[in-house]
């Protein structure tokens, strides 16, 4: 059972899982980002509001500031796009899918393993 509380965050006695499987994919290739992209992305800690956007397409944040860690998508966009949603800036917020991100990581960790063994 998934519960949704007044802030929107998700919870449930089990996590959300995305289908993965092999035979749902197509066209496979290696990811082409790793310890480059990975030293050019910016953590950051920020205050961070729901919003929405009235009749004249003006941002209305709603007091309801909460203390998170994370990183902006207009950054990560400029660096990884496949995990920021594209939107209309007009009509629409940008979402990031950090858990894609962490194949991103995993290829970075294998290329400076690979580093580690050339100097060893």
């Amino acid at each position: 059972m998934f519960i949704f509380d007044a802030e929107g965050t998700m919870h449930g006695d089990e996590s959300a899982t995305t289908f993965s499987d092999r035979r749902l994919k197509s066209s496979i290739e290696d990811v082409p980002y790793g310890l480059s992209e990975v030293l050019q992305l910016q953590p950051k800690r920020f205050d961070k509001q729901s919003g929405l956007f009235d009749d004249d397409g003006n941002i209305v944040l709603e007091d309801n500031k909460r203390k998170r860690i994370g990183f902006i998508a207009q950054d990560i966009k400029a660096i990884i796009p496949e995990i920021v949603k594209d939107i209309d800036e007009d009509t629409s917020f940008y979402s990031l899918n950090d858990g894609n991100l962490m194949a991103v990581l995993v290829k970075a960790v294998q290329e400076l393993s690979a580093k580690v063994e050339e100097l060893e």
